[in-house]
Protein backbone atom coordinates (compact mmCIF):
# COMPACT_ATOMS: atom_id res chain seq x y z
CA UNK A 1 0.00 0.00 0.00
CA UNK A 2 1.01 3.48 -0.65
CA UNK A 3 3.22 5.08 2.36
CA UNK A 4 0.17 7.75 3.41
CA UNK A 5 -1.86 4.72 3.97
CA UNK A 6 0.50 2.78 6.27
CA UNK A 7 -0.90 2.57 10.04
CA UNK A 8 1.88 1.45 12.24
CA UNK A 9 -0.55 0.92 15.34
CA UNK A 10 -1.27 -2.39 13.17
CA UNK A 11 1.67 -3.85 14.25
CA UNK A 12 1.96 -6.00 17.50
CA UNK A 13 3.86 -3.83 20.42
CA UNK A 14 5.04 -7.05 22.35
CA UNK A 15 7.00 -8.16 19.30
CA UNK A 16 10.82 -7.79 19.00
CA UNK A 17 11.23 -4.90 16.83
CA UNK A 18 14.44 -6.18 15.64
CA UNK A 19 13.21 -9.25 14.42
CA UNK A 20 9.98 -7.40 13.04
CA UNK A 21 10.80 -7.01 8.89
CA UNK A 22 10.21 -3.74 7.55
CA UNK A 23 7.08 -3.07 5.84
CA UNK A 24 8.00 -3.33 2.04
CA UNK A 25 5.77 -0.66 1.27
CA UNK A 26 8.30 1.66 2.22
CA UNK A 27 10.58 0.25 -0.52
CA UNK A 28 7.34 0.29 -3.23
CA UNK A 29 5.90 3.32 -2.46
CA UNK A 30 7.48 5.06 -5.99
CA UNK A 31 6.58 2.08 -7.92
CA UNK A 32 3.13 1.56 -6.21
CA UNK A 33 1.55 5.07 -7.22
CA UNK A 34 3.54 5.62 -10.62
CA UNK A 35 1.33 3.27 -12.42
CA UNK A 36 -1.65 4.44 -11.28
CA UNK A 37 -0.71 7.70 -12.06
CA UNK A 38 -0.22 6.75 -15.38
CA UNK A 39 -3.65 5.07 -15.69
CA UNK A 40 -5.16 8.12 -14.65
CA UNK A 41 -2.90 10.06 -17.25
CA UNK A 42 -4.08 7.76 -19.98
CA UNK A 43 -7.63 7.76 -18.84
CA UNK A 44 -7.46 11.46 -19.31
CA UNK A 45 -6.16 11.46 -22.62
CA UNK A 46 -8.35 8.90 -24.28
CA UNK A 47 -11.37 11.13 -22.76
CA UNK A 48 -10.05 13.99 -24.38
CA UNK A 49 -9.56 12.21 -27.82
CA UNK A 50 -12.94 10.45 -27.54
CA UNK A 51 -14.58 14.21 -26.78
CA UNK A 52 -12.44 15.53 -30.15
CA UNK A 53 -13.21 12.58 -32.22
CA UNK A 54 -17.52 12.76 -31.27
CA UNK A 55 -17.03 17.06 -31.32
CA UNK A 56 -15.58 16.92 -34.96
CA UNK A 57 -18.19 13.89 -35.60
CA UNK A 58 -21.15 15.93 -34.51
CA UNK A 59 -19.79 19.17 -35.79
CA UNK A 60 -21.67 20.06 -39.42
CA UNK A 61 -20.09 23.04 -41.20
CA UNK A 62 -22.38 26.07 -41.31
CA UNK A 63 -23.61 27.17 -44.18
CA UNK A 64 -24.97 30.85 -44.01
CA UNK A 65 -28.04 32.34 -46.29
CA UNK A 66 -26.72 35.83 -47.17
CA UNK A 67 -30.18 37.04 -47.59
CA UNK A 68 -31.77 36.16 -44.36
CA UNK A 69 -28.79 37.00 -42.21
CA UNK A 70 -28.14 40.39 -43.52
CA UNK A 71 -32.00 41.00 -42.87
CA UNK A 72 -31.74 40.29 -39.73
CA UNK A 73 -28.65 41.62 -38.40
CA UNK A 74 -30.03 44.68 -40.10
CA UNK A 75 -33.09 45.14 -38.87
CA UNK A 76 -31.12 44.44 -35.14
CA UNK A 77 -29.09 47.14 -35.64
CA UNK A 78 -31.04 49.39 -37.67
CA UNK A 79 -34.44 49.08 -37.03
CA UNK A 80 -37.42 48.67 -39.46
CA UNK A 81 -36.67 47.97 -43.01
CA UNK A 82 -38.73 50.07 -45.63
CA UNK A 83 -39.96 48.46 -48.67
CA UNK A 84 -40.89 52.13 -50.10
CA UNK A 85 -36.99 53.62 -49.67
CA UNK A 86 -35.79 49.91 -50.35
CA UNK A 87 -33.36 50.61 -46.55
CA UNK A 88 -33.62 50.13 -42.86
CA UNK A 89 -34.18 53.92 -41.35
CA UNK A 90 -32.07 54.38 -38.65
CA UNK A 91 -32.82 57.67 -35.97
CA UNK A 92 -29.39 58.59 -34.42
CA UNK A 93 -28.69 61.57 -31.82
CA UNK A 94 -30.86 64.76 -31.83
CA UNK A 95 -33.21 62.91 -34.31
CA UNK A 96 -31.17 62.60 -37.28
CA UNK A 97 -32.58 60.37 -39.64
CA UNK A 98 -30.34 57.83 -41.74
CA UNK A 99 -31.40 55.69 -44.93
CA UNK A 100 -29.10 52.51 -44.08
CA UNK A 101 -28.29 50.20 -47.13
CA UNK A 102 -26.14 47.42 -47.74
CA UNK A 103 -23.40 48.16 -50.57
CA UNK A 104 -21.24 45.61 -50.77
CA UNK A 105 -21.44 41.70 -49.15
CA UNK A 106 -19.58 38.93 -49.96
CA UNK A 107 -19.21 35.21 -48.70
CA UNK A 108 -16.11 32.79 -47.86
CA UNK A 109 -15.96 28.92 -47.55
CA UNK A 110 -13.49 26.40 -47.26
CA UNK A 111 -11.99 26.25 -50.60
CA UNK A 112 -11.17 29.97 -49.61
CA UNK A 113 -9.09 29.36 -46.26
CA UNK A 114 -12.00 29.78 -43.74
CA UNK A 115 -11.96 27.12 -41.12
CA UNK A 116 -14.93 24.95 -42.27
CA UNK A 117 -17.24 26.84 -42.25
CA UNK A 118 -19.22 30.28 -43.83
CA UNK A 119 -18.07 33.47 -42.61
CA UNK A 120 -20.05 36.69 -44.32
CA UNK A 121 -19.00 40.38 -44.89
CA UNK A 122 -21.05 42.73 -45.53
CA UNK A 123 -20.72 47.19 -45.11
CA UNK A 124 -23.52 49.35 -45.01
CA UNK A 125 -23.78 52.82 -45.69
CA UNK A 126 -25.69 55.66 -44.22
CA UNK A 127 -27.46 58.62 -46.08
CA UNK A 128 -29.35 61.15 -44.25
CA UNK A 129 -32.43 62.10 -45.41
CA UNK A 130 -32.26 65.24 -44.74
CA UNK A 131 -28.31 65.76 -45.34
CA UNK A 132 -26.80 69.22 -43.86
CA UNK A 133 -23.03 69.88 -43.30
CA UNK A 134 -23.46 68.78 -40.39
CA UNK A 135 -24.12 65.03 -40.43
CA UNK A 136 -21.50 62.70 -40.78
CA UNK A 137 -21.36 60.00 -43.19
CA UNK A 138 -22.68 56.64 -41.29
CA UNK A 139 -20.82 53.44 -42.09
CA UNK A 140 -21.61 49.82 -40.75
CA UNK A 141 -19.01 46.60 -41.39
CA UNK A 142 -19.99 43.11 -40.31
CA UNK A 143 -18.40 39.97 -40.15
CA UNK A 144 -20.84 36.77 -39.25
CA UNK A 145 -19.62 33.39 -38.79
CA UNK A 146 -19.88 30.68 -36.43
CA UNK A 147 -19.45 30.83 -32.98
CA UNK A 148 -16.59 28.47 -32.62
CA UNK A 149 -16.60 28.64 -28.51
CA UNK A 150 -20.22 27.08 -28.53
CA UNK A 151 -19.82 24.93 -31.41
CA UNK A 152 -23.53 24.11 -31.68
CA UNK A 153 -24.54 26.11 -34.99
CA UNK A 154 -24.85 29.61 -33.33
CA UNK A 155 -23.59 32.67 -35.39
CA UNK A 156 -21.46 35.17 -34.07
CA UNK A 157 -21.45 38.68 -35.39
CA UNK A 158 -18.46 41.17 -35.09
CA UNK A 159 -19.24 44.62 -36.23
CA UNK A 160 -18.88 48.23 -35.76
CA UNK A 161 -22.52 49.21 -36.84
CA UNK A 162 -22.01 52.84 -36.26
CA UNK A 163 -18.64 54.19 -37.67
CA UNK A 164 -19.14 58.31 -38.42
CA UNK A 165 -17.35 60.10 -41.24
CA UNK A 166 -17.32 63.92 -40.62
CA UNK A 167 -17.49 65.96 -44.08
CA UNK A 168 -17.53 62.61 -45.63
CA UNK A 169 -19.83 61.01 -48.61
CA UNK A 170 -21.75 58.31 -48.11
CA UNK A 171 -20.06 55.34 -49.49
CA UNK A 172 -21.11 53.75 -52.57
CA UNK A 173 -20.25 50.12 -53.64
CA UNK A 174 -18.04 51.32 -56.03
CA UNK A 175 -15.19 52.80 -53.00
CA UNK A 176 -15.73 49.80 -50.81
CA UNK A 177 -13.00 47.17 -52.42
CA UNK A 178 -13.21 43.67 -49.83
CA UNK A 179 -10.33 41.27 -50.62
CA UNK A 180 -7.75 39.00 -48.74
CA UNK A 181 -5.86 40.81 -46.60
CA UNK A 182 -4.27 37.17 -44.94
CA UNK A 183 -4.40 33.26 -45.24
CA UNK A 184 -7.13 33.72 -43.00
CA UNK A 185 -8.31 37.31 -42.06
CA UNK A 186 -10.55 39.24 -45.02
CA UNK A 187 -11.39 43.15 -44.99
CA UNK A 188 -12.14 45.75 -46.60
CA UNK A 189 -10.54 48.87 -48.18
CA UNK A 190 -13.01 52.18 -48.28
CA UNK A 191 -12.45 54.70 -50.50
CA UNK A 192 -13.67 57.47 -48.61
CA UNK A 193 -14.46 61.42 -49.90
CA UNK A 194 -14.54 64.17 -48.73
CA UNK A 195 -16.03 67.43 -50.48
CA UNK A 196 -14.54 70.77 -50.64
CA UNK A 197 -16.48 72.64 -47.83
CA UNK A 198 -14.87 76.16 -47.99
CA UNK A 199 -13.05 77.64 -50.48
CA UNK A 200 -9.76 77.44 -48.60
CA UNK A 201 -9.75 73.89 -48.23
CA UNK A 202 -8.83 70.96 -51.31
CA UNK A 203 -11.65 68.06 -51.78
CA UNK A 204 -9.47 64.92 -50.65
CA UNK A 205 -9.83 61.32 -50.42
CA UNK A 206 -8.45 58.62 -48.38
CA UNK A 207 -7.98 54.71 -48.52
CA UNK A 208 -8.82 53.22 -45.56
CA UNK A 209 -8.02 49.33 -44.63
CA UNK A 210 -10.07 47.60 -42.16
CA UNK A 211 -10.53 43.95 -40.78
CA UNK A 212 -11.86 42.03 -37.94
CA UNK A 213 -10.17 42.15 -34.76
CA UNK A 214 -11.68 40.82 -31.46
CA UNK A 215 -15.00 42.24 -31.03
CA UNK A 216 -15.44 44.59 -33.33
CA UNK A 217 -13.71 46.30 -36.63
CA UNK A 218 -10.27 47.81 -36.83
CA UNK A 219 -8.80 50.83 -38.77
CA UNK A 220 -5.09 49.09 -39.65
CA UNK A 221 -4.13 52.22 -41.87
CA UNK A 222 -5.74 55.35 -43.56
CA UNK A 223 -3.52 57.23 -46.63
CA UNK A 224 -4.45 59.20 -48.92
CA UNK A 225 -5.52 59.19 -52.72
CA UNK A 226 -6.02 62.90 -53.79
CA UNK A 227 -5.45 66.37 -52.82
CA UNK A 228 -7.00 68.74 -55.48
CA UNK A 229 -8.35 72.58 -55.21
CA UNK A 230 -11.39 72.76 -58.06
CA UNK A 231 -11.99 76.01 -59.66
CA UNK A 232 -13.91 78.24 -58.43
CA UNK A 233 -12.15 77.65 -54.80
CA UNK A 234 -10.09 80.82 -53.24
CA UNK A 235 -6.70 78.92 -54.81
CA UNK A 236 -6.08 77.15 -58.15
CA UNK A 237 -3.82 74.58 -58.52
CA UNK A 238 -0.88 76.67 -60.36
CA UNK A 239 -1.06 79.48 -57.92
CA UNK A 240 1.08 77.30 -55.37
CA UNK A 241 4.05 79.75 -56.09
CA UNK A 242 3.25 83.23 -54.97
CA UNK A 243 5.41 84.59 -52.86
CA UNK A 244 5.40 87.85 -50.49
CA UNK A 245 3.24 90.55 -51.82
CA UNK A 246 5.29 94.21 -51.40
CA UNK A 247 3.80 97.50 -52.07
CA UNK A 248 5.29 99.78 -54.82
CA UNK A 249 4.68 102.57 -52.72
CA UNK A 250 6.73 101.93 -49.96
CA UNK A 251 8.25 98.84 -50.55
CA UNK A 252 6.50 97.51 -47.56
CA UNK A 253 4.93 94.40 -47.06
CA UNK A 254 1.23 94.79 -46.88
CA UNK A 255 -0.36 92.52 -44.50
CA UNK A 256 -3.37 92.07 -46.53
CA UNK A 257 -1.61 90.92 -49.76
CA UNK A 258 0.55 88.71 -47.88
CA UNK A 259 -2.42 86.59 -45.85
CA UNK A 260 -3.60 86.24 -49.61
CA UNK A 261 -0.51 84.53 -50.56
CA UNK A 262 -0.45 82.45 -47.32
CA UNK A 263 -3.69 80.97 -48.44
CA UNK A 264 -2.15 80.74 -52.07
CA UNK A 265 0.84 78.85 -50.81
CA UNK A 266 -1.88 76.35 -49.26
CA UNK A 267 -2.44 74.90 -52.18
CA UNK A 268 -2.69 71.34 -53.01
CA UNK A 269 -3.21 69.01 -56.00
CA UNK A 270 -1.41 66.02 -55.60
CA UNK A 271 -2.50 62.22 -56.31
CA UNK A 272 -1.24 58.42 -54.77
CA UNK A 273 -1.97 55.08 -55.79
CA UNK A 274 -1.58 51.58 -54.49
CA UNK A 275 -0.73 48.26 -54.89
CA UNK A 276 -1.83 45.18 -52.25
CA UNK A 277 1.34 42.79 -51.78
CA UNK A 278 0.75 38.81 -52.03
CA UNK A 279 -0.94 37.39 -49.30
CA UNK A 280 1.41 35.80 -46.62
CA UNK A 281 1.20 32.66 -44.95
CA UNK A 282 1.10 34.39 -41.73
CA UNK A 283 0.53 37.59 -40.93
CA UNK A 284 -0.87 39.94 -43.16
CA UNK A 285 0.14 41.81 -46.48
CA UNK A 286 1.91 44.64 -46.95
CA UNK A 287 0.57 48.14 -49.24
CA UNK A 288 2.89 50.04 -51.40
CA UNK A 289 1.99 53.79 -51.76
CA UNK A 290 3.57 55.93 -54.86
CA UNK A 291 2.58 59.58 -55.52
CA UNK A 292 3.19 63.03 -54.67
CA UNK A 293 2.26 66.81 -55.82
CA UNK A 294 1.60 69.80 -54.29
CA UNK A 295 0.42 69.18 -50.45
CA UNK A 296 -0.78 72.81 -48.96
CA UNK A 297 1.74 74.51 -50.77
CA UNK A 298 4.63 71.99 -50.31
CA UNK A 299 5.66 70.72 -53.35
CA UNK A 300 6.55 66.98 -52.81
CA UNK A 301 8.54 64.64 -55.18
CA UNK A 302 7.24 61.52 -56.19
CA UNK A 303 7.27 58.85 -54.32
CA UNK A 304 6.83 54.88 -52.83
CA UNK A 305 6.35 54.21 -49.51
CA UNK A 306 6.02 49.86 -48.05
CA UNK A 307 3.94 49.87 -45.38
CA UNK A 308 4.16 46.77 -43.12
CA UNK A 309 1.96 44.99 -41.09
CA UNK A 310 2.80 45.78 -37.40
CA UNK A 311 0.96 42.18 -35.56
CA UNK A 312 0.86 43.29 -32.09
CA UNK A 313 -0.57 46.77 -32.58
CA UNK A 314 -2.73 45.49 -35.33
CA UNK A 315 -2.01 48.02 -37.64
CA UNK A 316 0.00 49.35 -40.45
CA UNK A 317 3.11 51.51 -39.58
CA UNK A 318 2.16 55.04 -41.32
CA UNK A 319 4.92 57.08 -42.44
CA UNK A 320 5.42 60.60 -41.11
CA UNK A 321 5.50 62.28 -44.86
CA UNK A 322 2.54 60.32 -45.87
CA UNK A 323 0.67 61.61 -43.15
CA UNK A 324 -1.09 64.98 -42.62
Amino acid sequence: MPIDDYDSSSLDSSQDSRLTPRPTTVRQTPRAWLPHALLVVGALAAAATVFWLQTQRHHVPIRIEADEVIEAVMQRNYGAYSAEQKGWLWTGPQQVHYLMQVVQQAKVGPEDGAQGDDELYFVAAGTPLRPTQAEPALTGLFQVKGNMAKRDGSLLEVSTPLRQEQGARPLQPQDVKFMALGAKTWGWVLTTHYDAKAADKPAATWQVVMAPHEVDIAELVRFPASLADGPGSACEPTAGQAGTAVTEADGKVDDEETAAAEEQRRCSHARWTYRAGPVPAKGLLSFSVTGGGLVNGEQRPQKTWELAFDPKRFRYALPEDLSF
